[in-house]
């Protein structure tokens, strides 16, 4: 089985316990993700994204990541 799918499909316990409007912030910023680090977009198109994931003027670093999103995740871990 193709591993992407699994990993998105591991999650749907997790999507399936939220509310509505916990469900619509999570899938925006899934779509924003998707955004960044396949196509590098960027909203601040002065900073664009680097592909490497280390870099700490990326907005949606490993790090930055946690700090940025913790609202989403807080109720379903």
């Amino acid at each position: 089985m193709d591993e992407d799918r699994c990993f998105f499909e591991s999650l749907l316990p997790h999507v399936k316990k939220m509310n509505p409007l916990k469900k619509l912030q999570f899938r925006t910023e899934v779509q924003q993700l998707v955004m960044t680090y396949p196509y590098n977009y960027s909203e601040n198109k002065s900073a664009p994204v680097s592909d490497n994931y280390s870099d700490s003027s990326s907005q949606f670093s490993p790090t930055n990541l946690t700090a940025q999103n913790t609202s989403v995740f807080e109720d379903i871990w």
